[in-house]
């Protein structure tokens, strides 16, 4: 709910407070990426946890940050206020919020089941046929 008020900032007051105010944006930005990067790898199974991040992460920037610079000039010139994208973030913020609630705890496990000690240590061969 930052974005109004930097957004202020930025448009309205002295550089030196338009600096501090994208600084803001760069710390938050650095929280969103830091959480997202650990949330894409365990929503995924082990199995295919590397392919389907790396697609589902190129698909929504390709989607959404390709499409972003028109949207905002869009955005921009329908209101008549560059505020407008404020706004436009704290809706994506939301729908974010929405999204995160409805995650698992935890990716789903299908890693096989270790061996115990009284199986004994695992030896040349194990788990080949031997007829």
């Amino acid at each position: 709910m930052l974005s109004t008020p930097l957004f202020l900032v930025i448009r309205d007051a002295p550089v030196g407070f338009a600096i501090a105010a994208q600084a803001v944006f760069s710390l938050m930005l650095g929280v969103l990426v830091s959480t997202t990067i650990v949330a894409m790898t365990e929503i995924f199974p082990t199995q295919v946890r590397s392919s389907s991040a790396a697609m589902s992460y190129n698909i929504s920037v390709a989607l959404f940050g390709g499409t972003a610079p028109f949207i905002a000039v869009w955005l921009v010139n329908a209101t008549g206020t560059a505020i407008s994208l404020a706004y436009c973030l704290i809706a994506t913020a939301l729908v974010c919020l929405a999204g995160m609630l409805a995650l698992p705890a935890a990716a789903p496990s299908a890693a096989p089941a270790q061996a115990g000690p009284e199986d004994g240590p695992p030896h040349r061969g194990a788990g080949l046929a031997t007829q």
